[in-house]
């Protein structure tokens, strides 16, 4: 059965992908969220922060069918 996962991408709206995350990993699915570090300004200061590489999607590694 561990064969025959594969990958599946999750459509999310942006700036959920970190909840839908959490979520899904309690109830025992693998899940991949790949992130990027980039700088955001707020007002005058900058700082380093981890965003989505692809925002609105993550992974999960699942059997899935129709039900």
């Amino acid at each position: 059965m561990l064969d025959d996962l594969k990958w599946h991408a999750l459509w999310t709206h942006s700036n959920c992908e970190q909840l839908v995350h959490d979520s899904l990993v309690p109830r025992g699915y693998q899940v991949f969220l790949p992130r990027v570090q980039t700088w955001n300004r707020r007002g005058a200061t900058r700082k380093l922060a981890a965003v989505p590489m692809f925002p609105g999607y993550l992974f999960v590694k699942h059997h899935m069918d129709k039900s």
